[in-house]
């Protein structure tokens, strides 16, 4: 786990790369989308997952979601993401335990979001053949929201695009820079 230091006031964060997750919850639908391009670039297999609590005035926003990532030469990339029910299993040990009650899964309405973003960012990117499963996530239970959904989407397909992964620095600066143009 990477302690996320430098995404701006009022804002904590976590990454996962290429780490299993602990998060396991029960799939009851698998929501997906297929894009078929003309050229195609090649990303590497990968895991990735962001822990985000944004702390504003009135309101907080709580998000959990992570991915992994299959290259299969397959002529499109496909977007999957395993829906849950909205009152999964409390998770323990999270940016906001203290204060929002954490359930694991990404209930339906996340889910459509997800698919949404993905959607318009992967249509206007250079992208690889292969799979994209969401199926890591949890959501606070009064402090989530689609909007938080959506961007830690953005965020997460940002990073799998990045080139070096291992220059810590630099992801900071992709979320720092996706968190303060959406927020």
């Amino acid at each position: 786990m990477i302690k996320l230091n430098n995404i701006g006031t009022m804002k904590k964060g976590n990454l996962w790369i290429d780490e299993p997750s602990d998060i396991v919850y029960e799939s009851n639908k698998i929501l997906e989308i297929e894009m078929i391009k003309d050229n195609w670039k090649k990303w590497e297999d990968i895991s990735l997952a962001i822990e985000l609590f944004l702390k504003n005035r009135h309101a907080s926003n709580y998000v959990l979601l992570g991915f992994n990532y299959k290259y299969e030469h397959i002529g499109k990339l496909k977007v999957k993401v395993k829906s849950s029910i909205y009152d999964g299993t409390i998770v323990e040990n999270t940016l906001v335990s203290k204060r929002d009650e954490v359930h694991a899964g990404i209930p339906q309405e996340y889910a459509e979001q997800i698919l949404e973003v993905a959607n318009e960012y992967l249509s206007n990117i250079g992208c690889s053949e292969g799979t994209i499963t969401f199926d890591i996530g949890a959501h606070g239970y009064i402090g989530s929201s689609k909007a938080i959904f959506g961007i830690a989407t953005e965020i997460l397909l940002k990073l799998l695009n990045e080139d070096n992964k291992s220059n810590i620095e630099n992801l900071e600066s992709v979320i720092f820079k996706q968190l303060n143009t959406k927020i």
